[in-house]
């Protein structure tokens, strides 16, 4: 329903501007976009204080990040507002998918059923984030060399969807289980304990905003105009009050779009 209600929203936007004072009438353009982001998160910095010490913290900590992948999709809009610019004003609103995956190791003492003696355990925590956002675009498109342009603006994200599943899994020793505790599910015969189960992650804030900067490739086909770009997104805020998670993301994709 978000979904539908911001595309609503941009469609409503492209007709005011189109009825408003527009330097060239037969430049306002519109389509859709779509292409291929890879995104770079940070949680190997991060400190994921509304969990700290479910599942013990002795040992030394091994937090891994992983690189992942997305293929955002939306609507596009680029006018010439003003007779005397040297160049145009892109708006553009892209569904984007930023579910992720994190694993913390650690070691700790553990205790054996049936006997009196400890052992060292090996274990890890997982954290799976599913993720997505709407992501608003204004960008500056500028002319460099004949249908090669510049294009640098500001990004942001609004959250429709933050929600975690963590795992606590046992690695060794190998006969090792978790015994069954209420509110708490196993998997894998006993030897994972599902700590959270896709709840929504409250410490998330709704927005994350920065700035992009890329290139742009125009070709004319009579009516119609496909640009393939490429841009780079660097973000000023981070999703949790920790500083450290925070997103870059490197989109490559094309817009096609129609003179209306």
């Amino acid at each position: 329903m978000k979904i539908v209600k911001c595309i609503l929203f941009v469609a409503l936007l492209v007709l005011t501007l189109q009825n408003i004072a527009i330097a060239d009438d037969d430049y306002m353009k519109f389509g859709i976009t779509g292409g291929a982001m890879s995104y770079l998160h940070t949680s190997d910095k991060t400190d994921f204080s509304w969990d700290k010490g479910v599942s013990g913290n002795a040992g030394t900590p091994d937090k891994i990040s992983q690189r992942n992948y997305s293929f955002p999709i939306g609507l596009v809009a680029e006018i010439k507002p003003v007779d005397f610019l040297v160049q145009t004003i892109i708006i553009k609103m892209t569904y984007n998918d930023y579910s992720f995956e994190s694993t913390f190791f650690e070691n700790k003492l553990i205790g054996l059923d049936g006997e009196n003696e400890t052992m060292m355990g090996y274990f890890s925590t997982v954290d799976q984030f599913d993720l997505s956002a709407i992501s608003m675009d204004l960008q500056f498109n500028h002319y460099i060399v004949g249908d090669l342009n510049l294009i640098t603006g500001a990004t942001i994200d609004y959250f429709i969807k933050n929600e975690i599943k963590r795992s606590y899994h046992v690695h060794e020793p190998e006969l090792h289980t978790f015994r069954p505790e209420e509110g708490y599910k196993l998997e894998n015969n006993g030897r994972t304990k599902v700590l959270k189960d896709k709840s929504e992650i409250e410490e998330f804030n709704k927005f994350q905003i920065g700035v992009n900067v890329g290139i742009r490739y125009d070709i004319e086909m009579s009516a119609i105009q496909i640009s393939p770009y490429t841009n780079f997104t660097y973000y000023f805020t981070s999703l949790i009050s920790d500083p450290n998670l925070r997103f870059n993301k490197l989109n490559v994709g094309i817009d096609f779009m129609v003179k209306i």
